[in-house]
């Protein structure tokens, strides 16, 4: 039996892995860690969880640009904007010293 906890993260095809499975990987992580606590209200903590990092990994490997930032994203200018008030990010939050290569 495979356990997804352990998977490598390149295959016997030096593949790289899927962020399908990544984020499988990260989600089978945390139920394995709650152990036998019941997860609650799991499916907008996950949204929640994956949607900051997101937001500022894209920021940041646009240099702050929020209109490229939000074509990579796929989403309106102003949605992008909605949304990094909503997770509490500022202009400040975006700014990093090292250069994204």
């Amino acid at each position: 039996m495979l356990n997804i906890i352990e998977l490598s993260t390149e295959d016997a095809d030096n593949r790289t892995p899927s962020l399908a499975e990544c984020v499988q990987q990260a989600i089978a992580r945390y139920l394995a860690d709650l152990g036998e606590t019941t997860p609650s209200n799991l499916y907008a903590l996950t949204l929640q969880e994956v949607e900051r990092p997101l937001l500022l990994e894209v920021l940041r490997r646009c240099n702050g640009h929020r209109g490229m930032a939000a074509q990579w994203l796929g989403i309106n200018r102003n949605t992008l904007r909605k949304k990094l008030q909503e997770h509490g990010l500022d202009d400040s939050d975006l700014h990093m010293p090292e250069q994204i290569p």
